[in-house]
């Protein structure tokens, strides 16, 4: 993208008229910016002048608004985009089969190059290359990384888009069949997964090593009694144990990575959770085997509900879209996570070569970052970067962007986005992403540093999760969020855990409080305060 000077000023009264689809992360404009520019990209894999959608506008994004304060970053798509994406796959499915299937294969080859490119940046030894030679790594890296994603706003154009039409085409053919009750338990089985997600991948590795030493009475006792560090020097003696745990490392060392953090997890941060496994006590064959029949289950439910209800082709091949693009989805999350670690490593790699910690360059944007690197092109000095550490709005139209810091940033937002008013709102609805009716303590989440606020029996509320926040979920008794498709995260993983999840309610985060005590009835998708704090 091109920085703009004025491109804020000369699109504010339109801006100012914009409906936008909320959405927040632990995000920096670096790593965010990277996920986010290729949802830009107009090419015909997209929809622009082909079979697909013969539109002037077709699969792409128009415009963006971010707002990074701290490492928080809230992302803000324009919702006429979104509509028109949606649209263009409801239009589409009146008429066609297999479009998800004929999109995903146009990307495969893609896919697979940038898992090559980052493979040869992780060998790489970056104190050995001049920046320069650096800039040219870091411009293939992103070259192959964004010539996968740029899927990216045909993915989020029909989950965030196609949902709540979908939702609402099964209860009208539900409420026609006599069906009343346990609509959104149906809804919700229609959409379930059907493909294991890399963190129930995850999970399911650690518990195959946690079974393997529940078998060995005395390495148990080991590993429950003495630190990481002592039981990685016992353990060559248990070599099969040894190996499937290092296995397990360089299969998922990336693991809580976001759009902010990027750490490597080693062994003894594995030997830690499988720690907890243990101590939980819970029959971990069992848990294995529900775990890895749950796909299964959730195909065989879904196949029996099209063979029971007579849905239209149109309906049909939603609902297919809908399941490709869960497993799509989930494959983009994790090279999202992959592709903070490299990016992280270079600048690691760079930082003590610049007048720029690592932290710092996290609040360059990706052409800003290459810049530096090449040493020629626009860069913030670093004034402007720790001005932007504090408060930062960048706006992203087409090829342009253009960001502002301080109380300027914070008087556009206010002007664009208006100010959030809180209603006293006693309840209210979202969509069935899981099923269940429980009643808990309302927590908060507002970053992923937050996770720790959970306690077991609490009601996780969210604008929307991540898969970082997996150690609050499992302990949850239900997840409700602000924002969300029904191929969002929160939808997956509750459905994997099969605890009761609403998505989309618009407003959870603003009525409600930590400490309110609520009901949540995800078989009709409505939540209920039951005790203000």
């Amino acid at each position: 993208m091109i920085l703009q000077k004025g491109l804020i000023s000369n699109n504010q009264k339109s801006l100012a008229k914009t409906a936008w689809y909320r959405q927040r992360f632990d995000a920096c404009p670096l790593f965010l910016g990277l996920v986010a520019l290729p949802h830009f990209f107009k090419e015909t894999r997209k929809g622009l002048a082909t079979s697909f959608a013969n539109n002037v506008a077709g699969g792409e994004f128009t415009d963006v608004l971010a707002i990074y304060t701290g490492k928080t970053g809230d992302w803000h798509i324009n919702l006429a985009d979104i509509k028109r994406i949606a649209e263009l796959f409801i239009n589409k499915c009146k008429t066609q089969t297999n479009i998800s299937g004929r999109l995903m294969a146009k990307w495969e080859v893609d896919k697979e190059k940038f898992y090559q490119a980052g493979n040869k940046v992780a060998k790489i030894n970056f104190d050995n290359l001049k920046l320069p030679e650096i800039a040219k790594v870091y411009e293939q890296l992103v070259d192959s990384y964004h010539g996968w994603l740029t899927m990216s706003s045909l993915i989020d154009g029909f989950a965030l888009g196609t949902d709540e039409f979908v939702n609402r085409q099964v209860r009208e053919l539900l409420t026609e069949n006599g069906v009343k009750k346990g609509q959104g338990e149906i809804f919700a089985a229609l959409t379930a997964p059907v493909v294991q997600s890399f963190t129930n991948e995850a999970e399911i590795s650690l518990l195959k090593i946690a079974r393997q030493i529940s078998l060995l009475p005395k390495l148990k006792k080991i590993w429950l009694r003495q630190s990481p560090a002592q039981i990685q020097k016992r353990l060559s003696r248990y070599p099969v144990i040894d190996k499937l745990l290092k296995q397990h490392q360089q299969n998922y060392f990336w693991l809580k990575n976001n759009y902010f953090n990027h750490q490597i997890l080693n062994e003894s941060d594995f030997i830690n959770e499988i720690k907890q496994i243990l101590k939980s006590k819970i029959d971990i064959a069992s848990r294995l085997r529900e775990s890895l029949s749950q796909p299964g289950k959730n195909k065989r439910r879904k196949n029996q509900l099209l063979k029971k209800f007579v849905f239209s082709k149109s309906v049909r091949n939603l609902l297919q879209i809908s399941e490709d693009f869960t497993a799509w989805q989930d494959e983009r999350k994790k090279t999202t996570l992959l592709m903070t670690h490299y990016v992280g490593l270079i600048a690691r790699g760079v930082a003590g070569r610049t007048n720029y910690t690592v932290e710092e360059l996290k609040f360059f944007a990706p052409e800003e970052f290459g810049a530096l690197l090449r040493g020629q092109g626009y860069y913030p000095n670093p004034k402007e970067v720790k001005s932007r550490l504090e408060y930062c709005l960048i706006y992203y139209r087409l090829e342009h962007y253009e960001p502002v810091v301080g109380n300027r940033a914070r008087l556009l937002a206010q002007k664009i986005l208006g100010k959030a008013e809180e209603t006293q709102v006693n309840d209210f609805r979202g969509m069935t992403a899981s099923p269940g009716r429980v009643q808990g303590t309302v927590k908060i989440l507002k970053s992923v540093q937050e996770v720790g606020k959970i306690e077991p029996g609490d009601v996780l509320v969210a604008v929307m999760t991540r898969p970082d926040y997996m150690i609050a979920i499992k302990k949850a008794c239900a997840v409700v969020t602000d924002e969300g498709g029904i191929t969002c995260h929160a939808a997956i993983v509750s459905r994997e855990l099969g605890i009761p999840c609403i998505i989309g309610t618009k407003i959870a985060t603003r009525v409600l409080h930590d400490g309110d005590t609520v009901e949540v009835n995800a078989n009709h998708g409505v939540v209920t305060v039951v005790e203000r704090k």
